[in-house]
């Protein structure tokens, strides 16, 4: 089974793929599409067209949106908006895709396992409260690692280490993984 993805970042989609090998023993072929736009831009119709082609050449089974929220989970607004953009762009990949949302930026796992990320970066960056609830993650550990400057193009590899029963504690990794699962259900 082929599982295509779509992130803002060729890190976003690196480091996604990095959590479900883990997750589902590389049982699947994992292929990164639209490596070449970026946030943004990926909400152009000229994007739209290139998906289109791409899906079309790949032709995943599943494909996996990866996207920013840049807000808290009470920002309706900004969640609107975004599944707004995943229903008009999935209905160009015939409906094949899956929409993880993540509150308020994919850093925010990161935050599930502190632990693992202080041994990578030699911090000893503590954070209490409800990850998902911390506005800016990734300016957060940027200002908190005081040794080894982080920097959001490690993610990958940061990812490929993140305990993964911590980090199925988020909400909308779980959110997300529920939806995946059914997915793949209809394939069984």
């Amino acid at each position: 089974m082929t599982i295509g993805l779509i992130g803002e970042h060729p890190n976003d989609s690196d480091s996604i793929i990095n959590v479900l090998k883990r997750i589902y023993s590389n049982n699947f072929v994992f292929i990164p599409l639209l490596r070449n736009i970026h946030g943004s831009m990926l909400e152009s119709q000229r994007t739209k067209r290139n998906l289109r082609i791409e899906w079309e050449s790949y032709k995943p089974d599943i494909t996996i949106f990866v996207r920013d929220l840049d807000g808290l989970e009470t920002d309706v607004e900004k969640i609107k908006f975004k599944k707004e953009y995943f229903s008009e762009f999935n209905s160009v990949i015939n409906k094949t895709g899956i929409l993880l949302l993540a509150i308020f930026e994919l850093e925010t796992l990161i935050f599930y396992d502190l632990e693992n990320f202080n041994k990578i970066y030699n911090s000893t960056i503590l954070y209490k409260d409800d990850p998902m609830k911390l506005e800016e993650p990734k300016e957060y550990l940027k200002q908190n690692c005081k040794i080894l400057k982080y920097d959001e193009s490690d993610n990958s590899i940061v990812f490929e280490q993140l305990d993964i029963d911590k980090i199925k504690k988020c909400r909308f990794l779980d959110i997300f993984l529920k939806k995946l699962d059914k997915k793949l259900l209809e394939f069984e």
